[in-house]
């Protein structure tokens, strides 16, 4: 787990900001009050995490695999069956 972002959280929750909710009404005027200010990125990127519901990744850097793409062969005929 990568340190910055528990230290962001439990910064986070030291001020009140302790569930998702809470966190995704953070603006940054609100931010910069409560003296987080060192913090904006690592906020910006967990309510990203919250919005896309991918916490658990946010906090352990997974990723899940990006299934390859499978080429679409065009339909190639005999030319000799149009004669």
């Amino acid at each position: 787990m990568d340190r910055m972002k528990l230290k962001t959280m439990d910064k986070l929750a030291a001020k009140g900001f302790d569930t998702e909710k809470k966190v995704m009404s953070l603006e940054m005027e609100i931010v910069h009050e409560n003296g987080l200010d060192d913090e904006i990125g690592g906020i910006l990127d967990l309510k990203k995490a919250i919005r896309q519901h991918r916490l658990y990744a946010y906090l352990y850097n997974g990723k899940d695999p990006v299934p390859a793409k499978k080429e679409v062969k065009p339909d190639v005929r005999n030319e000799s069956e149009y004669d």
